[in-house]
């Protein structure tokens, strides 16, 4: 896997609280075989929602950024050592044209679900440190 992007994220969640995070996303070096991963950080400086608190809106966001048709591999990161795989119970991403000729995107995700992991599971995971 390799990073395709490493920044900061501004979200605002459906209450139209802001917040802000890190996200990286790895991009599988045979995307047949393997998904995209996910990883989005908690910062300290955050003002608003929690990466927890707001990962259905983060995932729809990177989706959208970064077209991803198929489900990505979601983590959810609180520094410096707490880890989450997150499961989303539907995920439908999609380009669709809305009132005029430009394709909008749009993502559907159901509630999420969150499995512990730790560093070492991460790291295996996207082939690199975290």
């Amino acid at each position: 896997m390799h990073v395709i992007s490493d920044d900061l994220l501004a979200y605002t969640v459906p209450q139209g609280t802001k917040g802000k995070c890190r996200v990286r996303v790895y991009e599988p070096d045979d995307p047949e075989l393997d998904a995209t991963v996910v990883i989005a950080s908690d910062l300290p400086d955050n003002p608003g929602p929690s990466v927890r608190e707001a990962a259905s809106t983060i995932a729809a966001r990177v989706a959208a950024s970064f077209r991803l048709y198929r489900r990505p591999v979601f983590v959810e990161h609180r520094p410096p050592e707490d880890f989450e795989l997150v499961w989303f119970g539907r995920y439908r991403a999609q380009e669709i044209r809305r009132m005029g000729p430009h394709l909008l995107w749009d993502l559907e995700v159901g509630q999420p679900e969150r499995k512990p992991l730790d560093r070492e599971t991460v790291e295996a995971l996207v082939g690199q440190t975290v």
